[in-house]
């Protein structure tokens, strides 16, 4: 949560500072990390454990529809059930949309 924090700010101001220059449409940002998270916290811990199954990324692309969603996920949030990409088709795919 504290890293969610830490990185609000920063990147409202990167996307603010790109589209008043005019180069947001030309820029391609992607953000993720390595690993996913669990829906639910451990008993023990009260942490989430690392999921194997998916992880988290969004994009700002210039000329993307907003929106767009791939890998859907169930209603536990735990497996991708629609419209999944496989990392190695991520740039692809991302491409595609632009």
């Amino acid at each position: 949560m504290n890293n969610t924090r830490d990185m609000d700010q920063p990147v409202a101001a990167l996307l603010k500072d790109l589209k008043e220059r005019s180069l947001l449409d030309e820029t391609f940002i992607t953000w993720g990390g390595k690993f996913g998270r669990t829906p639910v916290a451990q008993e023990d811990s009260g942490g989430r454990d690392h999921s194997s199954y998916g992880f988290t990324m969004w994009f700002a692309i210039g000329g993307i529809r907003g929106g767009i969603v791939c890998g859907g996920g169930d209603e536990y949030g735990f497996h991708a059930i629609e419209n999944k990409v496989h990392i190695r088709n991520l740039h692809a795919t991302s491409m595609y949309w632009v």
